[in-house]
């Protein structure tokens, strides 16, 4: 640990870990809370669903900006400008008259959520060796998930308190409360490219394979299921089942939660089972496969029974997302690129969420959640198979 102490291994973590938190509290609030918004609003599905895909697709561009200049300009700096316009950003939302209008603010917030992981990394793997890296992103990966779980529980009641407006306001002054901790609080790091393996090569490209591209595609697939999946799963719910808003939202909160303890789960098979990242990979995304078509032929029998294979399935691919966003830009520290490759990574995960977000209405308002769900099957199984091609590969390149 580069950081001797474990006092200031741990008070760094929390504040790492707390400004993730409320980045999805600032980010995945929109979602949690959009069957009640289309009913307000009287949108259509694809209408609302609109901001959530603009924001995929600049968060996703985002990231590639995010990253770069994460090895270029300290981590403090720009994850304080992703703050700062994400809090405006929710404090603007609620004024839109439009789904136009709600599609350009989203978009600018996505932007400026970008500019809060790849810095993260950055910070991580300046401050900590391998094994405290691996921990640290482990918990803010799930501090993530805990501001999810909040923004599910918290909905509801600010709904019933004072509308849906109310949820974006509470949000902006959580923001803005971690704004003014982040920049009293985080640490400035040394900027120079370093090189663990040898002190003559300074590389600043990214390192374009064939394997790389296939990682790349397999971000895609998981982006497409994780997060169309847990945007989607209230409305699934209150179609199949005839639940009112606020209960279909609340049933959401089980998705962060399986989502944390499949974190850990992972986390821990990698360490002691399965240390290749590509074949756990490969392993997750076959369940994953195994899940849909289950919960295609069963989910109108019980909504318990839905939303324990909706759950499960969302874990497969959160645990996916730990391994190729949190572990697999680790290994390219020694080219002292770490920021760019997450960003790069990271910026396919909400390709994929542009994707599905926006297709998951679509082909849902015109084939059906049998056949939509069957869909997210397949796309397991493509995720599985390409990152079963790749096993050997990433071993010799891991080494």
């Amino acid at each position: 640990m580069k950081q001797t102490e474990k006092k200031t291994f741990y008070g760094i973590v929390f504040l790492l870990a707390s400004v993730y938190f409320v980045s999805y509290i600032t980010r995945l609030n929109y979602n949690t809370i959009i069957i009640e918004i289309i009913d307000v609003l009287n949108l259509s599905k694809a209408a609302a669903s609109l901001p959530l895909t603009g924001m995929a697709i600049s968060y996703g561009a985002g990231q590639l900006i995010s990253g770069y200049a994460g090895d270029k300009i300290q981590p403090k700096r720009i994850v304080g400008i992703g703050l700062a316009v994400t809090i405006l950003m929710n404090i603007l939302i609620p004024f839109s008259r439009s789904s136009l209008q709600m599609t350009v603010i989203w978009s600018i917030n996505g932007m400026a959520q970008a500019f809060i992981w790849p810095p993260i990394v950055k910070l991580m793997n300046e401050l900590f060796d391998n094994e405290s890296y691996n921990k640290a992103c482990v918990a803010v990966t799930s501090s993530g998930h805990l501001g999810h779980i909040l923004v599910y529980i918290a909905a509801p009641v600010l709904i019933n308190l004072g509308g849906w407006k109310t949820v974006f306001y509470s949000s902006a002054v959580a923001g803005i409360i971690m704004l003014g901790v982040w920049l009293l609080k985080c640490p400035m790091i040394s900027m120079d490219v370093k090189n663990k393996e040898s002190k003559d090569v300074k590389t600043t490209s990214f390192p374009w394979s064939f394997m790389l591209i296939a990682i790349l595609i397999a971000i895609v697939l998981q982006g497409m299921l994780r997060d169309g999946i847990t945007a989607w799963m209230p409305s699934l719910v209150s179609e199949t089942f005839g639940l009112g808003n606020n209960i279909s939202i609340l049933t959401g909160v089980i998705l962060p939660v399986f989502a944390i303890i499949s974190i850990s789960v992972v986390s821990g098979i990698k360490r002691r089972f399965v240390e290749n990242e590509l074949k756990l990979t490969t392993i997750l995304f076959g369940i994953a496969a195994i899940l849909a078509a289950t919960l295609a032929v069963f989910r109108e029998i019980n909504p318990i029974l839905t939303i324990i294979l909706v759950g499960l399935l969302v874990s497969c691919m959160n645990g996916t997302n730990l391994l190729l966003i949190g572990f697999v830009p680790r290994n390219y520290a020694k080219l002292g690129i770490v920021s760019l490759v997450s960003g790069v990574l990271n910026s396919c995960t909400y390709l994929g969420a542009a994707i599905s977000t926006y297709g998951i209405a679509v082909v849902s308002d015109r084939f059906g959640w049998t056949a939509t769900i069957f869909l997210w099957s397949a796309t397991a199984l493509c995720g599985s198979i390409l990152c079963y091609l790749n096993i050997k590969k990433w071993e010799t390149f891991t080494g």
